[in-house]
Parts: structure tokens; C-alpha cells; sequence
């Protein structure tokens, strides 16, 4: 292992585009430790360069062509369906044909130096192979794309070799005893939802048939049909997975799934409940991917001068943050990056969850249990006795859970939860409803944070459109209101408009007058047509400054305390929407959806 590793580090010294330092630095890290890794990944682990960047270095040094993307179109599926082709060898040396130029197969490598993958492949295959090199990542996700449309059109192998087409292959999963094929037609589904980046499956059968749909970015999307006498079939192999009573068809069942793909641990809660006239049961799967909770709170959307504030807020010794939001719009995400943040050794960290979506490193967490008499509230109590510096609650709901978060803050802990109000000032009055006495409240809250999503534009195929003072007056920036919040925002952050955020300077071009250029959906093979990839949050940040605690002690309602907090600088979630329109991140419409009941 030594040598090759000192082998491919010179060969990524002499292409020059990595620290030879860094590379040495690396190398010495893994011997020490003994581990039998790549090199590249080392590298990228470390933070000491990128894929793209190691992938041109190992082409240049081995005189090899290299790909930066794979143009799916091009994989030969149909070959590697005739040759049977083995896609856990494929991950296993990272390597995939990813076209045909004559009787050549063109063969995507992560690791040149992987002959003996490629000795397999080629003794597999009878035919000469050219590999060319593309990034890891990038490749195995080739990898499970390619799969997962090979298996979604069902053409899996019958007995004699042949391929069967997918009506064949239901009714022999149906009717014959052996489980291979309704395992991988399950299997499929997880692989297709994770390459979609969905965060739900939706198994629901109708009259005639049964509809999966993902969602995917907050939007429901059809995936799949099957007639419905497939149902109980495909019910029972989630149920056997998940840990659920396979002959119980009558009460609502809920379980839980782990698995890895492509080195990530993968989580899925499972929900079952029983649909009226027979319809057999609707089944929903919550895919918790571990690997996008380690998020940085700069990952989230916040503008630079708020995501400072907010550092500040969780590094304190004591007090309570509160998020708040609709079910779905992150709230979980933004807690789970509030403990990543402040998560070291000197600080003993306990969670109460409903339930634990995410297993995080160094920190206690537990599950509550209503059934058992584990609240809330009874987890809090238990936590005052574990010496605790920071408790995160999953929920505060009742008088309690509130009582017990306060008691906590007063006796020198950081306390983080959520609760649900439309507003970030909602949340004061709502805790005095629960029974919280109001100088309570003004002591030990410190700010409230309101949140939803919005979907990110598509960088591959968003197009600049024309807005016009309509479209500007709907979010809130006609020319007189841009006037006025340039001039609020200087007084703030000085010159930098927006906190130092690159929407200023359009500010400024939108207070003068001049036309500011935004982008709308287009819609591309990369986005699946949607216009759209991935989530950001908008933001509004409610500080108990002096003027809040006022107005709290005299039970002020939520109206006349966001007034004051607009009045002190807090930048409304319409207002943080314009900032990422102006920064072009999203469209118009999706903040004027996102937030509606602003107005």
C-alpha cells in the first residue's frame, strides 16, 4: 500500500494543481494510521482539493482521457443487461462502461491504478477496454442511476438468461415463491428515491392500481404505477425490513429501515395505516439521509449579518432559542446545525427526540415515548440531572415541557427547541398561553427564529426575465420601499447593504430605478424538467431586545410585537425572500407562495 500510495502521490505533485505539501501531509496521516484508502479520498476528506481537480491530475499523469460528468444518454444499458453485468463489483473498484466506440468499451475508472478491477471487467466482458477517469462521486452515482433504470424498466433475468418484460416479471412475483424479484422491485424504489433526492415515498393504491410518488423539493411527483392486486406483496417485504407485524392489517404500524449506499448510512421510517373499502394499506417512507445532517448553519440560506447573530446566540451559556415554522419547513435541520456548531468535548449535550431522525456524534439524544410516560417534559427532568450545558428539546407543546425549558435556562443552560407559530413574534404570546408568566418569558427567551423553504433555481437552465414594478411591489421592493430599506440598511451594516450579503448592490440599482434582473424555472434533463434542484430556507430572526421584553411584560399580542421588532431592524421572511430573488437563488413566486400568510 505504501508504495502505490507514494506512487500516485508523485504523479499528483508533477501535475501541479495540489500542495505538494498537503499530498505529503496526507500520505503521512495514512500510514501512521494504518488505513487502507485512497488516496484521492483522503485528499478530499482533508479539504486539500477537490474531485474535479484530482480526477485531471490522475488523467494527466497517466496520459488517460478524463470526464468531468457522465452524459447518461450514453451508457450502453442494454449491453450491460445482455452481459449481466455486476453492479456490486462496479462499486466495489469504482469503475462503470459508460459507452461503446466500436467493439470498444469505453470504461469510467476513479483509481487508474485499480488493474486488477479492470483485469476482472475485461475478463468479464471478452472485449478491449479504454478507461478514461471521472470523479468518484460522479461515477457512483452513474453507477446507481444506471441500475436503478435498468431494474425501473424491469428487465431482470428470467431462468434461461432472457430478459423478461416488466407484466412478466410482476406476475412471476406474484405467483411464484421466490422473493429475489419483489426484493429488488423494493430495492429499486429506495435507489431511485435517493438518486431523486426525495425525502418521501408514497406508496398508495387506489380502485385499479397502486401510485408511488416521491417528493422531492416539497413537491409530490408519480414515479411509478402497478395494478393493485401487486400490493400486499410489495406491503409485506417493507413490513419484514422495517421490523412491522406482517399479518396485522388493521391498526396503523410504524418502523424503521438502515441501510448503506455508496458508503452512506441511510435511514427510512415507515408508516403504515389500513385505506377504507378494502383497499388494502398506504404505506409512507421518510428517508433520513445521515449524510446531510452534518450541514454547517452556513449551508442554510442565512444572510452573513443574521447567521453572526446567530452564532452568537447559541454560543451563550444560558437563555432559550426558539425555532418556528409549519411541519416541513427545516426546523429539525436548523437545530441539528445549531448542535453541529457548538458540539466540542467540553460541552455535555442532551436531546429529547420524537423521534431521533439523525443519530449525531458526542451528543445524548432520547427518544421519547408517550406510551411508556416518557414526555417531553419527563426527559427535561431527567436532563437537570445529567449536569447538562445544552438541551435540545424536539418540540415544546405543553405547559410542561414550557415550564421545565424555563426552569432549565434559569439555573445557567442553553435550551434550543422549536414550537409552532406562524411568526418568529408568535412565539411569545404563545408560551404565556401555555400558563408561562410573562417576566418568565422576557428573562430567559432570547430570540425566535421563523423559517420556511423555498425551491432553489436550477443553475444548468434558469433563464433572466424582465420584472417589472408590479412584480417588485408584490414582494414588498417597488422603488419608494427599496428607497427606504437602502437607507435602513445603511444605517445598520454602513455601506454593505443586506449585512455585507451580494443583494446590495442590486439594491441600490432597484432604489435608482434601474431595471434589477431576475430568473425564472426552465427546466432541463439535470432538474428532471422541474426547473428547480434542491431547498434554502428564508428567514426571520426576532431578538428580545429591550423594547420586545417590554411589550412582553405587558402581554402585548404578536401583531404589535413584530411591528416594534420590524421597527428595531428584524428583516421580515418576505423581506429575507426578496434578498435571495435579488441574489438569484429563487423566483418571485415561490417567496410570495412561501409566505402568504404575511399578508
Amino acid at each position: 500500500m505504501e508504495q502505490n500510495l507514494r506512487f500516485v502521490g508523485e504523479v499528483l505533485k508533477r501535475a501541479g494543481s495540489i500542495d505538494p505539501d498537503a499530498i505529503d501531509e496526507v500520505i503521512a496521516s495514512i500510514e501512521s494510521e494504518g488505513r487502507d484508502t485512497r488516496l484521492s479520498e483522503a485528499l478530499v476528506r482533508a479539504g486539500k482539493s477537490d474531485e474535479e481537480t484530482i480526477a485531471q491530475a490522475l488523467g494527466d499523469g497517466f496520459g488517460l482521457r478524463v470526464q468531468l460528468d457522465v452524459p447518461h444518454e450514453k451508457i450502453p444499458r442494454e449491453y450491460l443487461l445482455e452481459c449481466a453485468f455486476d453492479f456490486n463489483f462496479a462499486r466495489l473498484h469504482q469503475l462503470l462502461p459508460v459507452a461503446l466506440e466500436g467493439d470498444t468499451v469505453i470504461v469510467g475508472v476513479a483509481d487508474p491504478l485499480d488493474t486488477w478491477g479492470l483485469d476482472g471487467l475485461r475478463f468479464r466482458l471478452r472485449r478491449e477496454l479504454e478507461p478514461v477517469v471521472i470523479p468518484t462521486t460522479k461515477l457512483l452515482d452513474a453507477i446507481s442511476w444506471t441500475q436503478t433504470q435498468i431494474e425501473r424498466a424491469g428487465h431482470l433475468q428470467d431462468e434461461g438468461g432472457g430478459a423478461v418484460e416488466q407484466e412478466e416479471l410482476r406476475q412471476d412475483i406474484l405467483e411464484s415463491d421466490d422473493d429475489a424479484q419483489i426484493i429488488r422491485w423494493v430495492n429499486s424504489l429506495f435507489v431511485e428515491a435517493l438518486k431523486d433526492r426525495a425525502t418521501d415515498i408514497h406508496v398508495q393504491p387506489d380502485d385499479n392500481q397502486v401510485t408511488v410518488r416521491f417528493r422531492v423539493d416539497g413537491d409530490l411527483r408519480e414515479v411509478r404505477t402497478t395494478p393493485r392486486r401487486f400490493l400486499p406483496a410489495v406491503v409485506a417485504r417493507i413490513k419484514v425490513l422495517s421490523g412491522l407485524n406482517i399479518a396485522e392489517k388493521r391498526l396503523p404500524q410504524d418502523g424503521r429501515y438502515g441501510f448503506k449506499m455508496g458508503g452512506k448510512n441511510v435511514d427510512i421510517r415507515v408508516s403504515t395505516i389500513p385505506i377504507g373499502q378494502d383497499r388494502g394499506e398506504r404505506v409512507v417512507m421518510r428517508i433520513l439521509n445521515k449524510s446531510s445532517i452534518q450541514l454547517d448553519l452556513r449551508d442554510l440560506g442565512f444572510a452573513p449579518d443574521r447567521l453572526d447573530i446567530l452564532h452568537e446566540l447559541i454560543a451563550q451559556p444560558h437563555g432559550i432559542v426558539l425555532v418556528t415554522g409549519p411541519t416541513g419547513s427545516g426546523k429539525t435541520t436548523t437545530l441539528y446545525a445549531c448542535l453541529n456548531r457548538i458540539n466540542r468535548p467540553d460541552l455535555n449535550i442532551l436531546t429529547a427526540e420524537d423521534p431521533i431522525e439523525y443519530d449525531l456524534r458526542g451528543i445524548s439524544q432520547m427518544q421519547v415515548n408517550t406510551k411508556a410516560g416518557l414526555t417531553f417534559g419527563a426527559c427535561l427532568r431527567a436532563f437537570l440531572r445529567q449536569d447538562p450545558d445544552v438541551i435540545m428539546v424536539g418540540e415544546i407543546r405543553d405547559k410542561e415541557t414550557a415550564e421545565i425549558a424555563v426552569q432549565a435556562s434559569l439555573t445557567g443552560h442553553l435550551v434550543l427547541s422549536t414550537i409552532h407559530t406562524n411568526d418568529a413574534a408568535g412565539a411569545l404570546p404563545r408560551l404565556a398561553e401555555m400558563g408561562i408568566e410573562s417576566f418568565h418569558i422576557a428573562s430567559t427567551l432570547q430570540a425566535a427564529l421563523a423559517q420556511r423553504l423555498v425551491r432553489v433555481l436550477c443553475p444548468h437552465c434558469k433563464e433572466r426575465k424582465h420584472a417589472t414594478e408590479q412584480d417588485w411591489a408584490r414582494l414588498g421592493l417597488d422603488r419608494q420601499r427599496a428607497i427606504q430599506r437602502l437607507t435602513r440598511e445603511k444605517t445598520r451594516y454602513g455601506s454593505s447593504a443586506f449585512g455585507g450579503s451580494k443583494a446590495g448592490p442590486l439594491l441600490r440599482e432597484l432604489a435608482e430605478g434601474r431595471p434589477v434582473p431576475v430568473f425564472k424555472s426552465a427546466g432541463c434533463p439535470k432538474c428532471q424538467g422541474v426547473g428547480f434542484m434542491g431547498r434554502t430556507g428564508i428567514y426571520e430572526l426576532l431578538l428580545v431586545s429591550d423594547a420586545v421584553r417590554g411589550l412582553t411584560l405587558k402581554s402585548a399580542d404578536s401583531v404589535t410585537i413584530r411591528r416594534a421588532a420590524i421597527e428595531e431592524g428584524m428583516d421580515s421572511l418576505r423581506d429575507d425572500g426578496a434578498r435571495i430573488v435579488l441574489e438569484g437563488t429563487t423566483t418571485i413566486e415561490e417567496v410570495l407562495a412561501a409566505t402568504q400568510e404575511e399578508h
